[in-house]
């Protein structure tokens, strides 16, 4: 049987009456708060007891602080009088037990109780949240502001996806705790004018709700990158080592210069000073690393083979593609073609490219035609028109520095041929080209031919794609 267990803290830092209340119900069932740790609380085993716990708040206390205060210390003086043994602290929030049956309350005056959390929510609480909020909404504005200009690959994107997952989380979870406090902190002030204390009411299901979202969040992108690319597994694997080196790093720097007897205000400045550093470093490692992924087992799309070609290498895929040239003409020289498929996927769009290239060195008289096109599955609806709208976009983008005569604009054609909705044609400056764009209901298809399709090919294209 262990003699210690660890929870976490799935209590706002303001509410005082709830953690009490909590840790006499862990003293009731034999466990005794010994700390409060990095994850959460820390509990040692002992006989059922019936305690008496008090939160209270310092405001000019600081987890850099080498040691109590004098003003501290004649806090806890006084405390230890009055038959209440500090148990722990964390920053501001300090924490006693008492034995006694009817101890008497650490705190008399509630205007001073409640100014005190205030100053105290003020120095931490509300600052860092504030800032978490600013960062969320950071954020998730440049979120918005790539599905404006960019959806296809924001929305195919299995890391952007979870990635705006937990960003509008914690937005939500730091805007609770905020709007929740500052309506506490009005009306516990209303009620300290009556000489009343306001207990405060604790948010800890919805932290738990969170808190669980985020396990579920955590474990799906985990299976979703397994199942994308080993690149995506180690970008994962990569984002865990680097939050938990530099926490891990800051923490030890912060509990090394308060060993020391290093003031707050230095341990405070090199503990900043260090987290930048040690951030830089990180970064600048991962960036390394990602230069080196396409050089072997963690390149994203190798080829099966290389060439050269008037002195540089070129790399040749063998990928099966589920439409060929060979499909739609009697081109002879599959040798000499290279067959490249990339894709990625998400819960809302799943993307496939494949592009069949002759090589470079393939002799002229084979007179062998390309073909590329690319295949967007549109799982959510609501991005149907956004999504086709980039393709459009994409076609037309560099029309604005161009006289009108030379534009590239998609115009539509007859559908029948593809069994489609909808069918648009690109034309280059005035004239018809090979690239098409394809709208069934639930996928956009981008085909660009080396030559020009008649109506059977076109059809034959549409039953391959349509049966991927």
């Amino acid at each position: 049987m262990k003699d210690k267990k660890r929870t976490l803290m799935l209590y706002s830092l303001y509410d005082h009456t709830g953690i009490a209340r909590y840790l006499e119900d862990q003293a009731a069932q034999g466990w005794r708060l010994e700390k409060l740790g990095t994850w959460g609380w820390v509990f040692r085993r002992t006989e059922p007891q019936r305690l008496h716990y008090a939160v209270t708040y310092f405001p000019k206390a600081s987890v850099y602080d080498p040691g109590p205060s004098e003003d501290q210390q004649v806090m806890q003086d006084y405390c230890a009088a009055a038959g209440w043994e500090l148990v722990t602290t964390n920053g501001q929030m300090q924490i006693f037990v008492s034995e006694a049956e009817n101890p008497p309350p650490v705190e008399t005056d509630p205007a001073v109780q409640v100014a005190n959390i205030h100053r105290a929510m003020k120095r931490s609480f509300l600052p860092s949240y504030l800032v978490l909020m600013g960062l969320s909404g950071l954020m998730f504005a440049m979120l918005l502001w790539q599905l404006w200009t960019d959806p296809i690959d924001l929305l195919t994107s299995t890391n952007n996806f979870f990635t705006a997952f937990f960003w509008t989380l914690l937005f939500v979870l730091c805007l609770v705790e905020v709007l929740g406090y500052l309506r506490w902190h009005r009306r516990a002030r209303l009620a300290a004018r009556d000489g009343q204390f306001l207990p405060v009411r604790s948010h800890k299901r919805f932290q738990r709700a969170a808190f669980s979202l985020v396990i579920l969040g955590l474990a799906a992108w985990v299976l979703a990158s397994v199942l994308d690319s080993r690149r995506a597994v180690v970008f994962a694997l990569c984002g865990v080592v680097y939050a938990a080196v530099l926490f891990g790093s800051i923490r030890l720097i912060t509990w090394f210069l308060k060993r020391r007897k290093v003031s707050a205000k230095v341990n405070r400045g090199v503990t900043l000073l260090s987290s930048v550093v040690v951030s830089f470093l990180c970064i600048v490692g991962l960036a390394l690393g990602v230069l080196r992924m396409d050089d072997g087992w963690l390149g994203e799309h190798q080829g099966a083979e290389t060439y050269t070609w008037y002195g540089m290498t070129w790399d040749v895929y063998h990928d099966q593609l589920p439409l060929t040239v060979e499909d739609l003409t009697d081109a002879a020289g599959a040798d000499w073609y290279s067959y490249e498929w990339t894709g990625d996927t998400s819960p809302l769009l799943a993307q496939m490219e494949c592009r069949q290239r002759p090589r470079l060195d393939a002799p002229e008289e084979l007179d062998l035609p390309e073909l590329e096109y690319e295949l967007l599955k549109v799982r959510a609806p609501l991005f149907y028109d956004l999504c086709k709208g980039d393709f459009i976009q994409w076609a037309e983008q560099h029309n604005d520095k161009l006289p009108q005569e030379y534009w590239d604009v998609y115009e539509p054609v007859d559908p029948a041929p593809w069994g489609a909705e909808e069918v648009y044609q690109l034309y280059r400056a005035g004239e018809p080209s090979d690239q098409y764009l394809v709208c069934w209901p639930d996928r956009i298809l981008e085909i660009d031919f080396g030559w020009t399709p008649t109506a059977d090919q076109c059809a034959l294209a549409a039953e391959k794609l349509l049966a991927v």
